[in-house]
This record gives structure tokens, C-alpha cells and sequence, in this order.
């Protein structure tokens, strides 16, 4: 079933009830059926949904035979190669999560003398499935988003300062268990699913998850350049000049949360808008030729996403979308600022019910860099805020000097497959290749 079947079948919202619908939802892929699951909680939330999904979960781990280390229907493949009647693989068609068209393709090319090759295949198989179930089940997402966000947290926790840390040591463990999940046996990783499974393991995740995110954006907001604490810097003949305050700074160490747009309005049809993350070591944004508006008043509640660099990210907000693909990370200033090219920080606005429209972030300064001109200065005077001016030619030293450490940021550089998210089976083949 695809997105706009599904979408159409929510019409009605009392489909959910069917047991012919969840039937519907079933996927060859564990990762179709995790997008389909959350399209539908998305429009019609439904305990009886999560509760068929748990089920349907069982089921699934039932089929696993221990004395044979397979599914049960993997045991009828193997004797297909031991017999030399590959009936069963050429007959086959109730294809489900455990048997697949391109399963069958990979089983009949093994014809021949290819029993070994196919039962390593099958128990390969067999075990990344028994993973992916126990992931998904205690956390309610697929696999290969759960292992992002787990290194995510672990890498900016051990970042921290011992009198910082805090997620418990048992935690911690768990996340690297899970992390590690392919390479314990399918007996423990069951067991490990019975043990959990009713501990509510995915909303302490994601309490943890949003607690290290929490104390990150605090650290960002922290650490911004704001114009009431830097009086010193203020250049009293331009402020006459452009009848606006201007500070200039001359090589001081700064943080700046900034955007690049046409004009600001205060209110908007867009639910977010990006920023990025300046600093004294990196100047890069996405264009100097807009207005160049500085942000030091707003709720870090309503940060989104952040990566270290342009996360391509659009406005789709159909349900199950994603703003963009890129990991959202979890860093300090340094970390987001200092990486190659702009950085993309993904903040909400405000929903103003009486508008029907969003309530924009207010700029809290302009910045210009070098020089100042007119309109700059106009602009300025329409929002009542200051200029702050940045002369470029003083930071060259610490432009270059983070140039030459961009490899040495604490954490690995992005990486296509292991550091996307995924709302569908797209690449699904690539990524169990890496595991």
C-alpha cells in the first residue's frame, strides 16, 4: 500500500478498528510498516493500533525455531538444497516480512552446490530480523533511526563533564547493547524483547534523548553575543552616522545565531524557519545578499533540527514527513558553528490560531559584515535594533586556524546511509550490507 492509498483509507477513521486494515499494513519491510504504523497514529492515534503492533511482533518472534537457529519458513528453504527440489522457492508467492521477491531471487541463484552459501544467507537474515523486531518493538522506530539517535546521545554524553552526565551507567549500557544487537544470539535478543517489553523503554529513551538535547540548546543560547552585555563595543560616531547603535568587533570571540532573508516579517505561512550558527572561526551563511538578521530571544523548546551543515531540509509537513533526512544532531556551539560551510538549525514558530498564521522570531540585531550601508541602516530603523558590525580582516587567523582543525571536532563527519533517517525502505538493501 502506498502513502496515498493509505491517506485515503484514513477518511475514515474508524477503518483502524478492522482487523482486514492492520492486515493492510503489513510490509515485506519492517521499515514500510514502521511509516505506515506512525502515518496512521499520526492521524487517528489508537492504543488498539500499538497493542495489534506488539501482537503482530510476537507473532513474528513465535516463528523462530532455537533448534534450528531460523524462522520456520527458512528451514523449508534450506531442504530445498538438500533435497534438490527448489519446488517450494519457485512456487512461492505469500510473500511477508520473512520471505520476500528479493529473497527468492538471492535463494535461486544459490541452486547447485550453494547449500552453505544459503544457509548463511538465511541465518544472516534470520538474525538482522530477529533485530530489527526487538528494536522496533521496544522502541517504536525503526532499527536504523534508534542506532542514530543512540550515538547521538552516547557521543555527547561522554562529551560531558563528570558533574554534566546525566543518564544512569544501566542506561547506557543498554543503548550500547542495543547498538551492538546484531552480534548477540537470537535467543538473547529475544529474551532481552520479553524483558523490556513492558517497561516503556522507548519514553526513557526518549526522555534521555530530549534531556541531552535540552542541556545542548541551552549551552547554544548561553553562548550567543548579545549587545546588552557588550556596551564596550559600541562605535559611537557610526551610530550617529546610520542613527542606529552599532558595535563593532575587532577580533572578539562570538557566537550568532543568524538568518538570511529577503525582509523580516513578523508573521509567516511557514511553520519553521533555519538559522545557522556563526562564530569568530567560521563566517560562512547561506547569503550575503539578504539582510542578515541576529537571534537572542527565543524558546530553545522550539528547536527542531540541527546539523552542521545545509540539511536540505523543505516545508513538507504531510503526515510521517520529514523535514530533512540528515541526523539531528546533538553538539556544542563549536561543534555546529566551526564545521564546513553554514550550519542549519531548524527552529518552530509560533501557531497564532486568531491569524491563521505563524508568529515569527523577532531579530534581536543585524549583523554586517566590513561595511554598512543604507538599506542595511534602514532596516535597522524599521525593527528598532542595532548593527552589529563584524571586520572580517580580524578573525583571518582564527578562520584559518579552524580551517585546519575541521577534522578534530569531536565527532565523525556525516556519512550518507548510517547518518540519514529513514521513513521508508529506500536503500534498505545498503544499509543491512553495513551491519
Amino acid at each position: 500500500m502506498n502513502i496515498e492509498e493509505l491517506e485515503n483509507l484514513l477518511n475514515d477513521k474508524d477503518i483502524i478498528y478492522q482487523d482486514s486494515f492492520f492486515e493492510q499494513l503489513k510490509c515485506t519491510s519492517l521499515l514500510d510498516f514502521r511509516r505506515n504504523i506512525n502515518m496512521v497514529q499520526d492521524k487517528c492515534p489508537s492504543l488498539l493500533l500499538e497493542e495489534k503492533v506488539d501482537k503482530y511482533y510476537e507473532e513474528l518472534l513465535n516463528e523462530y525455531d532455537d533448534n534450528s537457529k531460523f524462522f520456520m519458513v527458512y528451514n523449508k528453504a534450506l531442504e530445498c538444497f538438500k533435497s534438490g527440489n527448489f519446488s517450494f522457492l519457485q512456487d512461492y508467492r505469500e510473500f511477508n516480512y520473512f520471505i520476500d521477491p528479493k529473497m527468492l531471487i538471492r535463494l535461486n541463484d544459490y541452486h547447485g552446490d550453494g547449500w552453505k552459501r544459503a544457509y548463511d544467507y538465511l541465518a544472516k537474515s534470520t538474525s538482522q530480523k530477529i533485530s530489527e523486531i526487538v528494536v522496533d518493538g521496544l522502541f517504536k522506530d525503526t532499527i536504523y533511526n534508534v542506532w542514530i539517535n543512540i550515538r547521538e546521545i552516547l557521543r555527547y554524553h561522554d562529551s560531558l563533564s563528570d558533574n554534566e552526565k546525566m543518564i544512569s551507567k544501566d542506561r547506557l549500557d543498554l543503548y550500547r547493547t542495543i547498538l551492538d544487537i546484531d552480534k548477540i544470539n537470537n535467543k538473547d535478543k529475544i529474551k532481552l524483547y520479553h524483558e523490556l517489553k513492558d517497561k516503556r523503554i522507548a519514553l526513557t529513551f526518549y526522555e534521555d534523548w530530549s534531556l541531552l538535547k535540552k542541556h545542548s540548546y541551552e549551552k547554544l543560547k548561553n553562548s550567543l553575543f548579545k549587545v546588552t552585555t557588550n556596551e564596550k563595543l559600541l562605535n559611537e560616531e557610526e551610530s550617529k552616522k546610520y542613527k542606529v547603535p552599532v558595535y563593532e568587533l575587532n577580533g572578539e570571540d562570538f557566537y550568532m545565531l543568524i538568518s538570511c532573508r529577503d525582509s523580516y516579517s513578523d508573521t509567516s505561512r511557514i511553520r519553521r524557519h533555519c538559522y545557522s550558527l556563526i562564530s569568530g572561526y567560521n563566517m560562512e551563511v547561506y547569503a550575503r545578499n539578504k539582510y542578515i538578521y541576529g537571534y537572542t530571544d527565543f524558546d530553545i523548546g522550539n528547536i527542531m533540527h540541527v546539523f552542521e551543515t545545509d540539511a536540505y531540509s523543505d516545508c513538507d509537513f504531510r503526515s510521517n514527513s520529514f523535514t530533512t533526512r540528515y541526523v539531528n544532531r546533538i553538539m556544542k556551539p563549536n561543534q555546529i558553528s566551526d564545521s564546513t560551510n553554514y550550519s542549519e538549525i531548524q527552529i518552530a514558530n509560533k501557531w497564532l490560531e486568531s491569524l491563521n498564521k505563524y508568529a515569527t522570531i523577532k531579530p534581536s540585531y543585524l549583523i554586517a559584515f566590513d561595511r554598512i550601508n543604507e538599506r542595511y541602516a534602514k532596516e535597522a530603523e524599521r525593527l528598532n535594533i542595532p548593527i552589529v558590525k563584524i571586520n572580517t580582516s580580524k578573525y583571518l587567523n582564527k578562520i584559518k586556524e579552524c580551517y585546519d582543525k575541521k577534522i578534530d571536532l569531536g565527532f565523525k563527519a556525516y556519512e550518507i546511509i548510517n547518518d540519514d533517517y529513514t521513513k521508508n525502505s529506500y536503500l534498505e538493501e545498503e544499509r543491512k550490507m553495513r551491519r
